[in-house]
């Protein structure tokens, strides 16, 4: 057990129910409850959900870590939709007791704009630099799927584009191991018929804006360093934004420049 003192900054959970109302509650103990009866901790109301127990779960601090441990029984907790016996708790965990419609929401200040956010900024800004910077339409895709894996650490990533007779194939793919499918899965074809985006903690697809409609999708697979959250979602979908920007423009020029060719000869 790692030796336990001041935390070296602010840890909260902001509470979010059903009618969107907030409240946040900052950890200011090594064993924090969680619970109806949580007496020291997060004390939920008793007639909050009959699905939360009165002690339904320890937030456990060790050193400069927090635990997440489970004490439900056969009620259950999920971080980020997956179900968990003790878990090591990161900044924008989300937490959900049983069949509770609270959203509760590990925050650890400073965290996300200041370190690991504000870094992964960075690199999508250079991503996007050079992916506005190509005008071959074949090699688009391509950058796209190395970018995307910079900025996620994602095992594997998939573009898919849809042809001019409807079909969805594959555009670009990369992963570490080499064994991606030369056929787009069902989430990508779903994806770019709906416009909507796809999400799971463990898979990401968006959809690649055109004129009007989806030209595309983005398909990411896990990642190593954790699940995935909205702002990953989200940040998936500004540069996927991107991406439909530079298939348009570089298609454009494309078809420039078969006319120019076509008039000079």
């Amino acid at each position: 057990m790692k030796a336990l003192g001041v935390p070296r900054v602010p840890t909260r959970l902001r509470v979010t129910d059903d009618h969107g109302f907030e409240k946040v509650v900052l950890i200011d103990r090594d064993v924090f409850p969680i619970g109806r009866q949580a007496i020291g901790g997060l004390e939920l109301p008793p007639d909050d959900s009959e699905s939360i127990h009165p002690r339904h779960a320890l937030i456990l601090r060790d050193g400069e870590e927090y635990i997440l441990k489970d004490e439900s029984g056969c009620r259950g907790t999920r971080v980020n939709g997956r179900p968990i016996r003790r878990t090591v708790l990161k900044h924008g965990d989300q937490i959900t007791l049983g069949a509770s419609p609270l959203r509760i929401c590990f925050l650890v200040e400073g965290t996300r704009a200041s370190d690991s956010h504000r870094n992964v900024f960075g690199r999508m800004m250079e991503v996007l630099r050079h992916l506005h910077e190509q005008l071959d339409l074949k090699e688009v895709p391509v950058r796209a799927v190395a970018g995307v894996m910079d900025v996620f650490g994602a095992s594997w990533v998939m573009v898919s584009l849809k042809s001019a007779d409807g079909r969805v194939e594959v555009a670009a793919s990369g992963d570490a191991a080499g064994r991606l499918p030369s056929s787009p899965g069902t989430a990508a074809g779903q994806v770019i018929g709906s416009s909507r985006s796809h999400f799971h903690p463990r898979h990401l697809c968006v959809p690649i804006p055109g004129d009007g409609q989806a030209q595309g999708a983005i398909e990411v697979g896990p990642r190593e360093s954790g699940d995935y959250d909205a702002w990953d979602l989200q940040l998936l979908e500004s540069m996927a934004a991107h991406v439909g920007v530079a298939l348009v423009n570089s298609g454009r020029l494309s078809e420039q420049g078969v006319l120019t060719a076509a008039a000079g000869g």
